[in-house]
């Protein structure tokens, strides 16, 4: 009888090194990198966000970019992300980001002093092929509106439908496109603001959604602590807002609240009554 042979382990595989930006799925529409830093979500249809973990906007939350219309698409935001970061490092105050180097105008360079030629002086055959000029300044790209509209557990029920509708209203308003929201709005709908007081009718409400966009450019809007109440063909959603503008370089914030009533008619929510404080004096 031949003799066992003895048994040898098998050959261990080499450890593949982990990839950070490999998005690992937390839950629906919800996915992280393998190493923490990024969250990569989306709350609607063709809506993609990536957050950093690392970095704060100047409402100091955590920074978050988009939106971009497939999950694919944030692979290019997150690469860009770790090369140059944006926003302010958590732990500091925006006074410490420093200036990126895009944002700083590059003077033309200085041409030397050449005495004007007189009248009868012929023109040097070296001198009559122009000699290659450097390319223009370019001026940076203004950066894209930001804008942040919180996650909403959905309950199943006609609050969705109302939540649905108002958050398209903001989306709307804020990308400075606030005539689709115009067949959201009841054709006798009040307003009620403090620069303005009591506007009544769907072109006036529409009106006073573009005033609001004309004291300075819209850099960012953010929405929190959003409640929808509904009473069968009856809604209400209460919500807090920051507006950042863009003052003639200086950063201009306001903060406030709003209260818009929503009435079922014909199967479609419409806002007939909103209401609007902030700090922002008439």
């Amino acid at each position: 009888m031949a003799a066992a042979r003895p048994k040898t382990k098998p050959a261990s595989k080499a450890r593949v090194p982990l990839d950070p930006d490999k998005l690992v799925r937390q839950e629906a529409g919800t996915y992280r990198t393998a190493d923490g830093r990024f969250a990569v979500r989306s709350d609607r249809p063709g809506a993609w966000y990536v957050t950093d973990g690392l970095r704060v906007d100047g409402f100091g939350l955590e920074l978050t970019l988009g939106p971009v219309a497939t999950r694919a698409a944030t692979a290019p935001l997150i690469t860009a992300q770790r090369a140059e970061a944006r926003g302010t490092a958590a732990g500091t105050t925006p006074e410490g980001v420093a200036v990126p180097e895009e944002a700083v105008a590059v003077p033309e360079p200085a041409r030397a002093y050449r005495p004007p030629r007189r009248a009868s002086e012929p023109t040097p055959a070296s001198t009559v092929e122009s000699a290659p000029q450097p390319p223009p300044a370019t001026q940076p790209e203004p950066e894209p509106m930001r804008v942040v509209l919180p996650r909403r557990r959905r309950t199943g029920d006609e609050r969705d439908e109302v939540a649905d509708v108002s958050r398209a209203m903001s989306d709307a308003w804020a990308t400075g496109q606030p005539g689709p929201m115009e067949s959201h709005l009841h054709p006798s709908m009040v307003m009620l603001t403090a620069s303005r007081g009591r506007i009544t009718g769907r072109k006036a409400a529409l009106s006073s959604y573009l005033d609001q966009t004309r004291p300075g450019r819209l850099r960012a809007y953010e929405e929190s602590d959003v409640t929808v109440d509904a009473w069968a063909d009856t809604a209400v959603v209460t919500s807090s807002f920051a507006i950042e503008r863009d003052a003639d370089g200086v950063p201009d914030i306001e903060r406030g609240k709003q209260q818009v009533v929503f009435a079922r008619i014909d199967g479609s929510w419409l806002a007939v009554w909103r209401s609007v404080t902030s700090d922002r004096q008439p």
